[in-house]
């Protein structure tokens, strides 16, 4: 068996085992699409190989738009999420200023490595977790129930 095959089989094996089984995979392009509920917004996890790169990368789109409407929002949303990208230690955020989708995304390479079950099923978890700590955060944002200096206020609390 293949490194490749092996890591996905270890992926499908980490979610049996967090107890994740809702989920769809779809062997020939190498994804694994999950939902998790947090205290906040249900989110959509993908998780797939890059087979040429040899990675596993995991992205959450997140289920609503920042804005993007104006030069001024877009400002503000770049600024939004690269405040929270200066606290995580793994893994970004990523905005596409052109849609306002809003994703976060993880990679980490499986290349001459050997990837155990265990740190599949923690960065599973640091996604989740960093998702559920900033959902809510991004949403009040983006549906105007914060301000931008709001926003920041509340996240450099927190991470500080």
């Amino acid at each position: 068996m293949g490194n490749d095959k092996r890591v996905y089989n270890d992926i499908i094996e980490s979610l049996n085992e967090l107890k994740i089984t809702n989920y769809v995979n779809d062997e020939e392009e190498h994804e694994i699409v999950f939902f998790l509920d947090t205290n906040d917004i249900p989110v959509k996890i993908k998780i797939g190989l890059e087979i040429k790169h040899e990675l596993i990368i995991i992205i959450s789109n997140l289920p609503f738009k920042m804005p993007v409407n104006s030069l001024d929002k877009v400002i503000d949303s770049t600024i939004a999420t690269n405040q929270i990208n200066l606290a995580l230690n793994c893994g970004h955020f990523n905005l596409d200023v052109s849609t306002g989708l809003c994703c976060f995304t993880l990679a980490t390479s499986y290349k001459n490595s050997i990837i155990s079950k265990n740190l599949i099923k923690y960065l599973i978890n640091y996604v989740y977790d960093v998702i559920d700590e900033y959902n809510d955060k991004l949403y009040k944002f983006a549906t105007g129930k914060c301000t931008i200096q709001g926003f920041l206020m509340n996240i450099n609390k927190n991470n500080s």
